[in-house]
């Protein structure tokens, strides 16, 4: 073979390099304008710590991200909110949200996506950030098992959900700090559900989630809660906190109406604003009395080390109390400072049968105090005086009641089953029926027992609303269960039909069905549930109506005083209904002050009134001439010489000057008896 030239040599490299520059030019039009896509970020060392391990310490990477305007002191040294009846309001004017917001957002500079294994993906990186003691295993969120356990199914988890967010699958939708692997029997009971206290909050009508002989969570389906076991509470409240400071949501512990709502991003397509947890107090107590771990500061450290950012409640869980204008816990413990190990004692309870009541627990150690929700109770009778022992509201209400056929609109009614003598009961069991409460008929008149549930018809499209103390009577979609709903929807809406026996209905939902039969409210083995509706005399019910409101005790709203009238409120203890009375204005009790004359020495004062229960001031015992400068009321003392008229009240020496001005006159006075002659009149000193 002949060998190359050099020149040919030469000639061959410039013809290779002209092809890899026209490749080049080639790749660089297919992908033109196409967005560089982000380099996955390494993947740091396995969390190693483990779970429920007070954390006491800060990490050195946290130490080292707080700094200048950023710092921990210049970061207290902010003020927190001045409103935070909402949450939506607690965002407005607040310099610590605004601070806090721009530093997680500024330093967040990777992110992930939500779905697959691969590189870059959530669950590429849970295996070092969730880990479980140094292994490629994470720990699913709620319940603590290890992802290897068999049988428990990966589903990645928005502790914040994203039917009630602004984001879907993407930027706070694929957040490493908010989504968490869960089991998917565990997510699915938690849903969209708020967060908030059930065990011990609820007497009857939840749902414990025992799984494995461990009670995971509670919930309570009617009221939309959930509540997970104790020592992931705080975890939940931190990483709430954090959504709702790096994502700008509002609706952390109060609905937000759509039209303040952030905009959505491009791969959302609801937003419902409803809150995400029950109430500021719940989400702090959950921050307390979970104290941060040492495996949340580690997956802290973690996080940082893929995206950037650090979640700030997990260093600092204090922050939460300022951020929203109040005083964190004396006893609470936190990466930097030993708290108290408490010791509580329920200090108070108030349990009503109308309303919410609550229970206090405070620290006989350190004296923190938190408190709870209590759902109302149920009347109770013991002493058969037909007066509740708890409230003293009357229950003869109940008594003789007449049946109808015709719902009208604000209408109050029991429903009685003829063929069980019971009518539908208003506490839920367990298993989403309605218990049942007995009711004694006589001559077309029902006696039926306090607990029964007295329903007010309210009229909607193509049927009827049953409201029971606040929540709508609701179907499952087909049918077998029932519901308390705080707010309707399509399963909430019933008709009485007609049976064609008597007055007896059957009370169809009107959109409930199951394989296309519809399901109506049924009497089956001592509960009522809703099953496909049937001719059977368990579907057969009577409506009775209850006459009238039923008033509670007037509660006193706006006192009324001396001068403008005040107002008391009666509710309806069966619909809600509310009526204001006017009180009229007291009047004012004067009480008259006599004048007093001055004396050289003291004030005196001129005659007025003064009103007891004010404390207002009056020339005149009508009252009508006010007082408005209580200085107008007062005399002078009186300094004048008795003899010319001249006063001598500037100061001491002055008085002294005044005394010998009057000594003098005496002295000319005597002159003039003794010796008869004009004296010329004496000068002041």
């Amino acid at each position: 073979m002949k060998k190359a030239s050099l020149t040919e040599k030469v000639n061959r490299i410039k013809r290779y390099a002209a092809f890899a520059m026209a490749l080049l030019l080639c790749l660089s039009g297919v992908f033109a304008g196409v967005p560089e896509a982000m380099a996955a970020s390494p993947l740091p060392p396995s969390n190693d710590e483990p779970r429920h391990t007070v954390c006491h310490t800060l990490s050195a990477q946290a130490q080292t991200y707080y700094s200048g305007d950023h710092s921990y002191d210049a970061l207290c040294a902010l003020s927190g909110a001045d409103d935070n009846t909402d949450s939506a309001a607690a965002m407005r004017d607040n310099a610590l949200f605004d601070a806090l917001h721009a530093l997680m957002a500024d330093t967040h500079t990777f992110y992930t996506t939500y779905s697959g294994y691969q590189e870059g993906s959530l669950a590429y990186y849970w295996t070092v950030t969730d880990s479980v003691a140094n292994s490629n295993t994470y720990v699913m969120f709620y319940s603590d098992f290890p992802s290897t356990n068999e049988g428990v199914k990966l589903n990645r988890e928005h502790v914040w959900p994203k039917s009630r967010a602004s984001y879907a699958t993407s930027r706070g939708g694929a957040d490493l700090h908010h989504l968490r692997p869960s089991a998917e029997s565990v997510n699915m009971a938690k849903s969209d559900h708020m967060f908030g206290y059930i065990d011990g909050t609820y007497s009857a009508g939840y749902e414990p989630g025992v799984i494995g002989g461990s009670t995971l969570y509670y919930l309570m389906e009617p009221d939309d809660l959930f509540e997970c076991k104790d020592d992931v509470k705080g975890d939940v409240a931190r990483i709430l906190l954090y959504v709702y400071c790096r994502w700008l949501q509002p609706n952390l512990y109060s609905d937000v109406a759509p039209e303040n709502l952030p905009a959505m991003d491009e791969d959302d397509t609801a937003n419902n604003g409803k809150r995400v947890i029950e109430s500021l107090d719940t989400l702090l107590n959950w921050c307390a009395l979970d104290p941060v771990d040492t495996w949340e500061m580690e997956q802290n450290d973690r996080i940082q080390e893929i995206q950037g950012n650090r979640n700030v409640f997990i260093d600092y869980p204090e922050l939460a109390w300022k951020l929203f204008g109040r005083s964190a816990p004396n006893g609470m413990t936190t990466p930097t400072k030993a708290g108290c190990t408490h010791v509580w004692q329920e200090t108070s309870r108030h349990e009503t049968c109308a309303g919410d009541g609550t229970f206090t627990l405070s620290c006989s150690v350190c004296g923190d105090v938190y408190s709870r929700r209590l759902t109302p109770l149920a009347h109770t009778d013991a002493d058969d005086n037909e007066y509740c022992d708890v409230c003293e509201q009357p229950l003869a209400v109940f008594a003789d009641l007449k049946p109808v056929t015709t719902l009208i609109d604000g209408m109050h009614f029991v429903v009685w089953n003829p063929a069980s003598g019971l009518t539908v009961g208003r506490n839920a069991t367990k298993d989403h029926k309605l218990e049942t409460s007995a009711a004694h008929p006589h001559d077309s008149v029902l006696h039926p027992h306090d607990d029964s549930a007295v329903f007010t018809a309210k009229q909607t499209t193509g049927g009827w609303y049953f409201l029971c103390g606040g929540k709508y009577l609701a179907s499952a979609k087909t049918g077998t269960r029932l519901y308390w709903n705080a707010e309707p929807n399509e399963y909430s809406i019933w008709n009485p039909e007609e049976t064609g026996t008597d007055d007896l209905v059957y009370i169809v939902n009107l959109n409930a069905a199951y394989y296309g039969k519809p399901q109506a409210l049924e009497y089956y083995s001592n509960e009522f549930t809703c099953f496909s509706k049937g001719t059977a005399d368990a579907f057969r019910f009577r409506i009775f109506a209850v006459p009238d409101h039923v008033w509670s005790e007037p509660a006193e709203t706006l006192a009324a005083t001396c001068e403008s009238a005040g107002s008391t409120r009666e509710d309806c203890v069966l619909c809600g209904k509310t009526e204001w009375t006017e009180l009229p204005a007291l009047g004012h009790a004067l009480q008259k002050t006599e004048a007093v004359q001055p004396t050289a020495t003291a004030e005196g004062n001129i005659e007025y009134w003064t009103c007891t229960r004010c404390g207002k001031q009056f020339y005149d015992a009508e009252g009508t001439q006010k007082v408005e400068d209580p200085a107008a009321l007062i005399l002078p003392p009186d300094n004048s010489c008795p003899l010319c008229g001249r006063t001598h009240d500037r100061c001491a020496f002055d008085r002294w000057i005044g005394q010998i001005h009057m000594l003098l006159h005496r002295i000319r006075n005597l002159f003039i008896r003794i010796f008869r002659i004009n004296t010329p009149a004496v000068s002041a000193p």
